[in-house]
Order: structure tokens, then C-alpha cells, then sequence
């Protein structure tokens, strides 16, 4: 899954499943740019069945320590992403 942070750089700390039983591939902390530069970056993980929904959070931790909850839900590349808390 190719995705973007329009925010400031920051670390992907945490990915928690609600629905599915994604094994998420990268390691973490997994640092993210700004998407300044058209840049974008892959989510990746094994035991997805196409066709399935799924639905996890991400965590984001910015350079200062915030800390950002993300929520994506969807089926195959189709998905909302909404913060959080």
C-alpha cells in the first residue's frame, strides 16, 4: 500500500490490526519523510487476502515526541484514513 505524509517527518512506531491479521513487514520505527517532493511510502505485510476488509491504526511519533493515532480501513487499495484522538 502506497501512502503519503503530508505532515512532518515522522516515525511510524506502532501498527495495531482491528480487523484482519495483517503481519505488517516493516521495521519499525520506521521513519517517514515530508511529503515535500512527491514522496511516498509503502506499507507492507503478508496474510492479506484479497478481497478481505481491513482496518488498523498506525502510530506516528513526530521529531518533538507527539505522538498521532491513525486509522485505515478498507478493501484491497480502496481505504479512508481519519486521525485519531
Amino acid at each position: 500500500m502506497d501512502l503519503h505524509n503530508y505532515g512532518k517527518p515522522c516515525y511510524i512506531v506502532k501498527i495495531e490490526n482491528n480487523t484482519g491479521n495483517i503481519n505488517w513487514t516493516n521495521e519499525l520505527p520506521f521513519y517517514l519523510k515530508t511529503n515535500k517532493y512527491n514522496y511516498s511510502f509503502k506499507l507492507e505485510g503478508e496474510n492479506y487476502q484479497t478481497g478481505n476488509k481491513y482496518d488498523f491504526v498506525i502510530y506516528l511519533k513526530t521529531l518533538d515526541d507527539k505522538l498521532y493515532k491513525y486509522k485505515i480501513k478498507g478493501k484491497n487499495l480502496y481505504n479512508t484514513i481519519r486521525r485519531i484522538e
